[in-house]
């Protein structure tokens, strides 16, 4: 069977961070997906990298949304934010984050985090 990249899905309004976390996520091997949370339940998505301060819905609303849908659940959410306190890291994990990054976020750690909740960057399993 054919080796498929993992796929990691980027939620970040901002274009610039967006970019950047794609191509970092692309150096390290995965697929980055900008396309949007829709995209996550049509394709097999491995991981996702939310920021928590976005215009209309916030980031905490939807990690606890990802982590209350059968569909995104078992997915690895990584929050990406410019928020540091203690207190906004525990909600992020008493909402189901799988990890907390704070901005700016260099690409050696990110590409760190991937690799610890996604391990290999190629792998020959059909899901991708």
């Amino acid at each position: 069977m054919p080796f498929r990249k993992k796929k990691v899905l980027i939620i970040e309004d901002e274009d610039s961070v967006r970019l950047v976390n794609a191509r970092a996520v692309s150096f390290a091997g995965f697929e980055a997906i900008t396309e949007g949370l829709a995209l996550a339940l049509r394709e097999p998505v491995r991981l996702i990298l939310l920021d928590i301060m976005m215009p209309g819905k916030s980031g905490f609303e939807m990690l606890r949304e990802l982590h209350a849908s059968p569909a995104t659940r078992d997915i690895p959410v990584v929050v990406l934010s410019a928020l540091s306190s203690a207190s906004d890291q525990e909600t992020a994990r008493l909402n189901g984050a799988s990890a907390f990054l704070v901005k700016p976020v260099g690409v050696k750690e990110l590409q760190a985090v991937l690799k610890k909740h996604l391990g290999a960057s190629m792998e020959s399993d059909a899901s991708g």
